[in-house]
Parts: C-alpha cells; structure tokens; sequence
C-alpha cells in the first residue's frame, strides 16, 4: 500500500506524533483505508475485529461487488458494506453455520491471512486456490481449517487456513494493534 511510517502528527486526539505508529495510522487515514471513531479517536490498543478488517481491505484493495449476505452481519455492523466483497473475492467464506462473526476479534494469524488473501487476490485475482475434487469435478478451497490448530470443530472459520502456504506471505506482523 506504500504506506509511510514517518512519525506525525494525526488526525486522532489519542495518536499524538510521538506514537510509534504514529506515520503508518496517518498514512492509512489519507489512502482512505481507516477512518477511526466518530469521537475522533483511533483506540490505537483496541483489538481488530472481523468487521473492521472487513472495512480496511474494503477501501485498500478493489474487490468485486456482491449481493452475498451472512446471517449475522446487520447493515449497521462495522464493515457491512465489505463483507461481500471479501467473499466475492473468496478472501473470507465464513464459518459453516453461515456466519461471519463481525464482532469477533482476530488474532494475528487471522490478520496475517487475510491480508495475505487480499494480496493474492489483487495480484492473481485468486485468494484461495481451489482444487478439482475427482469424484464430482466440483471446485472449492484447498483447505478450511483454522490457522490456529487446523481444528474441525464447529467454531473454524474458512477464512484460515492451517496447512496450506500462501507464497509471499507474511509470517508476522510487528505493531497488529496499529491496524484498529
């Protein structure tokens, strides 16, 4: 996103220039990516949730238009008009029980990938590689399981997955609670 770190001043009464994060927040604010609190803070200690992830890739990356809904995801949610467009994109398929969780809080796995997933998107317009199942000739994603253990249980969400290598991805991200 060539986003520049040079510490600032911010549009944020609770990021002063002296923030260590200071530049990249600012930077993220003038390419349109983040937009912070309507009482003019950013909360830059604040866990992501899903919903605002949702909302950064939204505005950082051009994903396709979509009418696709989640049960759980109300017009007024953070994110909400992004949401589709992160599953048209196959970025996010949500959980199994047809949900997106919007105000679940992620981890830095789950942010790794998803940004990872938007970056392959843009680049190869495919987030997750699909493979041919034999039997049908039906198509889905190479692997669902959660980034954090491969567990199968009814909480994994598809939008992690734990076996499969994203090329180019990041392994970390130093400073995740910068993204809020």
């Amino acid at each position: 996103l060539g986003l520049d770190g040079t510490p600032r001043a911010t549009n944020f009464s609770d990021v002063p220039a002296s923030h260590k994060n200071s530049g990249y927040i600012q930077s993220a604010v003038e390419a349109g990516v983040i937009k912070g609190y309507n009482d003019n803070t950013f909360k830059p200690n604040n866990k992501v949730t899903r919903g605002q992830m949702a909302a950064f890739l939204g505005r950082a990356f051009d994903l396709p238009a979509s009418s696709t809904t989640f049960k759980d995801v109300k017009s007024t949610d953070t994110g909400a008009e992004f949401v589709g467009r992160l599953a048209a994109a196959k970025i996010t398929t949500g959980y199994s029980d047809g949900t997106f969780k919007p105000n679940a809080n992620l981890t830095r796995a789950h942010i790794s990938v998803f940004i990872a997933r938007a970056l392959r998107y843009e680049e190869t317009g495919v987030a997750i590689p699909e493979t041919t199942n034999q039997n049908s000739g039906n198509t889905t994603p190479k692997d669902n399981s959660e980034a954090t253990g491969g567990s199968s249980s009814s909480n994994t969400d598809s939008t992690v997955p734990a076996t499969q290598a994203i090329p180019g991805a990041p392994t970390s991200f130093k400073n995740c609670d910068a993204m809020n």
